[in-house]
Parts: structure tokens; sequence; C-alpha cells
């Protein structure tokens, strides 16, 4: 007697997630938390709108949005668009090294504050 396991949901759970390759696209608006002048800039934001599949999938999935906006020199609150979003994945070498990621962006571009969407941003490049 065989037996065949049958995986009648094989095709619907198979998922290939974004390259790091494929440029994405990044809206959030940028709020000064302090309340005082004095206290200095403490920067937080809400992420508005991003291409899911594109490498912006991995910022997201691995929990390093926070990572990205940190390395932003923010000037003022506001909303900011961000194009040409791009990373690259470096596998460790077997325990030697950890696995890496490195990321390339444009410049954040000012956008009005209402802006709720990518699609709104009509920014070409």
């Amino acid at each position: 007697m065989e037996f065949t396991i049958l995986d009648e949901d094989a095709d619907q759970n198979h998922y290939e997630p974004p390259s790091y390759g494929i440029p994405g696209r990044l809206l959030i608006r940028v709020y000064d938390t302090n309340e005082e002048p004095s206290d200095g800039i403490n920067w937080e934001y809400t992420v508005i709108d991003y291409d899911g599949d594109s490498s912006i999938f991995w910022l997201n999935e691995n929990g390093m949005f926070d990572w990205y906006l940190e390395n932003v020199d923010f000037t003022e609150p506001g909303a900011y668009y961000f194009e040409k979003v791009v990373g690259t994945y470096i596998k460790g070498d077997w325990g030697f090294t950890e696995d890496e990621e490195e990321w390339e962006f444009s410049d954040p571009i000012r956008v009005p504050w209402k802006t709720g969407s990518l699609e709104e941003c009509n920014i070409t490049s």
C-alpha cells in the first residue's frame, strides 16, 4: 500500500517576497514630540504608505523602519516622501559573521501635510 499526501493549499501558500533590489517608495509624517523647545528635537513618525512589493517590504518585515529613519536629518515636522529605496542583503559567513543589510535611499522630499498616499505625491524622477 502506498500513501500520497496531497497538499491542496500548496499553490496558495507559496509566496515569493520581493527582491531587495526593487526600488521602493515611502511616505511618512514626522512629528516633534517635545513640548518645550529647550528640550531639543524628539522626532517621531507615522508611516502613511509604502510600496509593499519592493525592497521596502524588508524594512517593514525586519522592523527596520526605525533604524532607517534615524539616519535621516529632518529639519522640521511635516510629511516626507522617499523614493529609490534599495537594499542589499549580505549573507554572513557560516557563523563567523552575521547577515547584514545595506540601504540606499533618496533625500526626503517635503510634500503637503495632508498627502495620504504615494499616488498623491505626483513626483517623477
